[in-house]
């Protein structure tokens, strides 16, 4: 963020003033958020639920042939081991939670899954493209699933 020192300036200054306040106030929902799946388990009924959710199978062909969801398959898989064995999982009170699998899908959207580009590409896409879209997705299906 810039702010050039002209007659606006103190426009701009509060501008920034308002983006950073609506910054922390949503950071703070989030962290709530989180801190409430932590409460909730995620039963083996749930987690199916949650995965398959998240990655659905594709839809069956046009002539009617069941279509191929090995790949979804592969990334629900990926995701089940993170939310047990992956960054966090050894933190009091997390395994087995609703927070788990949170934490698995950005895990794996953040750092696992495969991206074109190389890893410039990655972080871009971390705070603005699919990894940000689908770490969003994680959390807002973790919370209506745990509602």
């Amino acid at each position: 963020l810039s702010v050039r020192h002209t007659k606006n300036g103190f426009m701009s200054l509060r501008m920034a003033e308002d983006i950073f306040a609506h910054a922390i106030a949503e950071g703070a929902k989030v962290a709530e958020a989180l801190q409430f799946l932590t409460t909730r388990r995620a039963h083996s009924d749930i987690a199916r639920e949650y995965l398959e959710r998240l990655f659905p199978a594709p839809k069956a062909k046009e002539d009617g042939t069941p279509a191929n969801d090995a790949r979804a398959i592969n990334k629900r898989a990926q995701v089940a081991h993170l939310s047990i064995n992956g960054r966090g999982q050894d933190i009091a009170g997390v395994r087995g939670s609703m927070y788990a699998l949170v934490q698995g899908a950005t895990d794996y959207a953040t750092n696992v899954r495969t991206v074109r580009g190389g890893e410039g590409n990655r972080i871009e896409g971390n705070l603005l493209g699919t990894g940000a879209a689908l770490a969003d997705r994680a959390l807002s299906l973790a919370l209506e699933l745990a509602a």
